[in-house]
């Protein structure tokens, strides 16, 4: 009943803010864009508020821009974390200062927006990658590879192997920031510019699941991706002063227990993004450090590898905490951004019911991934129809 009681709450205060939303003519240095709005909800110490100062937890779903927006209210979501691929949306290299952004997916995007605007729902537009760059699709046939738009690498500078790809992720981080500066951040700023009016975008997510490449699965390789996101959150910041700025460590849930997160919490209004795919099994754990995943029992590490569920809650919170007191000694929000089990799992309801008493133990917000009918966490069937997952995820939000 108080789970109810909250999400009516939040979705009633989200709808009444689309009226009531407040201008700010924040303008960044030569850039031009629409007036800055009071989003309905942005950060204050660990908690997300809304406009009245009360702590809210956001919980919702991954989508693509592409999905229907009705699915994402009914299943009772007061978050969505909307996924958005740089080479969706450039596809063709900028000439000089002029971008040909792409206006069909621009406008689909704009479509979700506004339609999840209309339901009460709230938005984190993420700035994803899967693969790297469709640069070297060719490699990875029947996987998601998307991000980098592949006429970064056009030139050849890096060979068109998996060796190469991962020696192209290193040097974006260090030996190439200028140039992938000059690359990326105009992006982030035409995104900015673009939804920073939008009273429902609540943040914006820098890079989804930063990979290391040959850099290693080290502090310093960790510190070297924090970093590289600094200007990129400062140029979102220089736009809009209040919107949350969703940064991740490295990988899915590496890095988090020695990076210096000073760099990128000094931006103000930053959030911990962390992406919980654990299988919960005995023995998978943080290492000593708390940075790297490692499994002592030799039993799978991730949800994905495992097609029939036998972890345990207190496995599942003891991995949890670990993001959890990293962010809470930043005083940042921890977000889950997202989190899951392959449609079909044998005993996926016990899993969730355990993610969610994890979360509710520790206030967490999260996005569960995906709402989708092909993805294979999907929470739908081909048919649209909810999974057993779906349908779960619906009660707890409704």
């Amino acid at each position: 009943m108080r789970r109810s009681s909250t999400g009516t709450r939040v979705r009633r205060a989200a709808r009444c803010l689309i009226f009531g939303a407040l201008t700010l003519g924040v303008m960044a240095p030569t850039v031009s864009h629409a007036a800055v709005t009071t989003p309905w909800f942005t950060t204050r110490g660990q908690a997300f508020v809304d406009a009245t100062g009360t702590p809210v937890i956001l919980r919702g779903v991954n989508v693509h821009p592409s999905h229907a927006v009705g699915p994402v209210a009914s299943i009772g979501a007061n978050i969505a974390r909307v996924f958005v691929r740089w080479s969706d949306i450039e596809p063709v290299a900028p000439s000089g200062a002029t971008h040909a952004w792409s206006a069909s997916k621009l406008s689909q995007l704009d479509a979700m927006v506004a339609g999840l605007r209309d339901r009460g729902v709230a938005v984190e537009i993420d700035l994803h990658q899967c693969g790297w760059s469709s640069y070297w699709a060719e490699l990875r046939a029947g996987q998601c590879n998307a991000g980098i738009p592949g006429w970064y690498y056009a030139d050849g500078r890096f060979p068109l192997t998996l060796e190469g790809r991962a020696a192209a992720t290193a040097a974006w981080w260090t030996t190439e920031a200028d140039r992938s500066h000059a690359a990326y951040v105009p992006f982030v700023q035409m995104m900015v510019q673009r939804y920073s009016s939008s009273v429902n975008v609540v943040g914006f997510g820098l890079v989804n699941e930063p990979p290391q490449g040959t850099l290693g699965a080290t502090t310093e390789a960790t510190n070297a991706i924090l970093a590289w996101l600094v200007p990129v959150a400062q140029a979102v910041r220089a736009i809009d002063p209040l919107r949350a700025i969703f940064f991740m460590c490295r990988e899915d849930a590496a890095g988090v227990g020695t990076a210096d997160l000073s760099q990128i919490t000094a931006v103000g209004h930053t959030v911990l993004d962390w992406h919980d795919y654990v299988s919960g099994l005995p023995g998978v754990t943080f290492d000593a450090a708390g940075d790297n995943l490692v499994s002592a029992s030799g039993a799978p590490i991730y949800m994905h590898q495992v097609s029939t569920y036998t972890g345990t809650l207190a496995a599942q919170q003891a991995v949890l905490a670990v993001p959890a007191a990293r962010a809470a000694a930043a005083g940042i929000p921890l977000f889950v951004g997202e989190w899951g089990a392959k449609r079909g799992t044998v005993n996926v309801k016990t899993y969730q019911s355990q993610m969610f008493t994890a979360f509710d133990a520790l206030g967490v917000s999260w996005a569960r991934w995906s709402l989708s009918r092909t993805d294979s966490f999907a929470l739908e069937n081909p048919d649209g129809t909810l999974t057993d997952a779906g349908r779960q995820i619906k009660r707890r939000l409704t």
